[in-house]
């Protein structure tokens, strides 16, 4: 039976991160979301290695934590923020695993509550894409308020074209 479509705003993720159904209507749950491939994103590692990061590092919509973990390791003092408390709890326990100190922050990424403005370099590997229009906004507008002058951010998202299809693992 085919699965129905959707947009990617509509997926839960902490249902993902709980081995259940991303979208409703769907009949299939993952064991492992696909996004989560053990280790950070290959694009980080090539932005450490550029010297791109300052200063203190944001990363919006952390998820697992793997890439904060690898900025940690790399000396950068690291906030990763996500909504879903799974996510949250499992990325303490890795950054915890490799012996790396981040502040992990449970907030929505459209507000920032309780983030102050401190950061020069913000890391959103995969979560634009998510938002929808207002949130879009929104998000720019909490990104505007907790980032210093001058602030970097570094966007990795899917295209219009990858729209509409469900998440996979590559092989």
């Amino acid at each position: 039976m085919p699965q129905p479509e959707f947009r990617t705003e509509e997926v839960d993720f902490e249902a993902s991160y709980q081995g259940k159904p991303p979208v409703e209507g769907m009949e299939f749950a993952l064991e492992v979301p696909p996004w989560d491939i053990g280790e950070a994103q290959p694009e980080i590692a090539r932005l450490i290695e550029s010297g791109e990061l300052q200063d203190e590092v944001l990363d919006v919509g952390c998820g697992l934590g793997d890439n904060a973990i690898l900025l940690a390791q790399h000396g950068h003092c690291v906030t990763a923020v996500d909504r879903a408390p799974t996510a949250l709890a499992t990325a303490r326990e890795r950054a915890q695993q490799h012996g790396v100190d981040i502040e992990f922050v449970h907030a929505d990424v459209t507000a920032l509550d309780g983030i102050e403005q401190r950061y020069r370099t913000v890391l959103d590997s995969a979560l634009y894409h998510c938002l929808d229009d207002q949130q879009r906004h929104d998000y720019a507008a909490a990104l505007h308020r907790v980032t210093l002058p001058d602030a970097h951010l570094h966007v990795y998202c899917l295209t219009d074209a990858d729209q509409g299809a469900p998440p996979r693992r590559s092989a």
